[in-house]
């Protein structure tokens, strides 16, 4: 099913996040230095640069150059990044390395209950930068 506010809101399981090439800039850097990503633990941490990678590949589709302001912030079962700028909304990564991406005009709860229902974005809609 597709949703006007998500890059792809269909159901099921998300293959592997894509490996962000080294050389192409990214937002793990600025989401790294964010006392919310800080506090996170290491678990957790893992989870929220999958969302920082995802965020960068859709800013390098969009043409805009990151880093851009992230913030992590736990769930229970997983960790959420949000971004607060065009081309922005939340990622929410869970324990299995599932994703789902909503765009800004969603609350966290209502993205929280979707994506507690089961609702994620498959990987590959991000596309590649």
């Amino acid at each position: 099913m597709r949703d006007a506010n998500s890059v792809d809101s269909g159901s099921g399981d998300s293959d592997a996040v894509p490996e962000r090439d080294p050389e192409e800039p990214g937002t793990e850097q600025n989401l790294e230095t964010d006392p919310s990503f800080v506090a996170l633990t290491p678990d957790e941490r893992r989870l929220a640069l999958t969302a920082g990678r995802l965020f960068g590949v859709m800013a390098a589709k969009a043409g805009q150059e990151s880093p851009h302001p992230l913030r992590a912030v736990p769930f229970e079962g997983g960790v959420a990044v949000f971004r607060a700028v065009r081309v922005g909304g939340m990622i929410l990564v869970g324990d299995d390395e599932s994703v789902m991406f909503r765009a800004s005009s969603y609350t966290f709860d209502r993205a929280l209950e979707e994506f507690s229902a089961g609702e994620r974005t498959q990987v590959e809609s991000f596309g590649r930068g």
